[in-house]
């Protein structure tokens, strides 16, 4: 198959903190899987320009570095803005109607702090809970209240980013059963490598023998925001220190400002979430929780 008829065969859409970065790692070393350097493309994400990082179908493929896979080989994406997005799933069926679609999935009451304790991490969420933050999201809805350094505020409508059934619909729709495989968190965590196989043969593809999952990207806080504010300011004398300690060294082959970063960070210590917020998400999201469960059982890879 030349270039221009070769197509990625596998997108893991998301959703977001359900594992989507540590099943893009453990793929990746698959000796058939070829993936971009980086994960999250974004490409078919044409209501979020923003975050892609190709505009045209070449410049997409030439992000795998190594294209198009050789015999038997299989390209993958692992961008889960494709979960959210309302265009992502009839633009991947438009360029290959014959794709595979993994979604990951985790109930909200998991999904929503982990989400929000990520995008604390990142500087685009600046509530200190995410009490605030949900009592937020209509104002954010009108442009009020954002903060400074997030991107897009769809990041930060937590409402619709929960909605997980109305999301997988839009692939269950156009993609065949046969052609998409559902696993949550609290399912294949217990057992990586018994989703692994499970996965390789979704795929097709031949067992590589890999026993070693390790955890990626967990759920993590700041030490001292007070420090991460610093790093980030755009004040002079700030941009000067992030400048210096970048070009410093360290014995673990990390410059001095990501040794900084990383020290700043700490697993993350849930607070738990008050009776009134909990009720009133299950409450929010029980028509789509219900929706979820009816698409997603016939398609679960690990049978409860």
């Amino acid at each position: 198959m030349s270039a221009a008829e070769a197509r990625v065969g596998l997108f893991i859409v998301g959703a977001q903190r359900c594992g989507t970065t540590a099943w893009f790692d453990y793929l990746a070393s698959h000796p058939a899987v070829v993936t971009p350097p980086c994960k999250e493309p974004n490409f078919f994400t044409t209501d979020f320009p923003v975050a892609r990082r190709a505009s045209s179908v070449a410049d997409y493929h030439a992000l795998f570095g190594r294209w198009p896979p050789g015999a038997g080989g299989l390209g993958l994406d692992a961008s889960t803005s494709y979960l959210f997005s309302t265009e992502a799933a009839a633009a991947i069926h438009a360029y290959n109607p014959a794709a595979r679609i993994l979604v990951l999935l985790r109930p909200p009451l998991a999904f929503l702090p982990s989400l929000h304790a990520h995008l604390r991490l990142r500087g685009f969420e600046n509530a200190a809970t995410l009490e605030q933050a949900w009592q937020l999201e209509a104002a954010r809805m009108q442009g009020l209240e954002l903060p400074p350094r997030c991107p897009d505020p769809v990041l930060l409508r937590y409402r619709h980013l929960a909605r997980l059934g109305e999301q997988l619909a839009r692939y269950t729709a156009l993609f065949p059963a046969q052609q998409i495989a559902v696993m949550d968190f609290e399912d294949w965590r217990p057992d990586p490598r018994r989703a692994y196989l499970a996965l390789l043969q979704f795929l097709q593809l031949e067992d590589d023998g890999r026993h070693v999952f390790p955890k990626v990207n967990e759920a993590a806080q700041h030490r001292s925001p007070l420090l991460d504010r610093g790093l980030r300011s755009p004040h002079p004398l700030a941009v000067l220190l992030r400048a210096s300690l970048r070009r410093l060294p360290t014995g673990a082959g990390r410059s001095l400002l990501d040794e900084v970063k990383r020290l700043n960070r700490a697993p993350l210590q849930g607070a738990g979430l008050s009776e009134r917020l909990t009720s009133e998400i299950l409450h929010t999201l029980a028509d789509d929780q219900a929706l979820l469960d009816r698409l997603a059982t016939p398609l679960r890879l690990l049978r409860r």
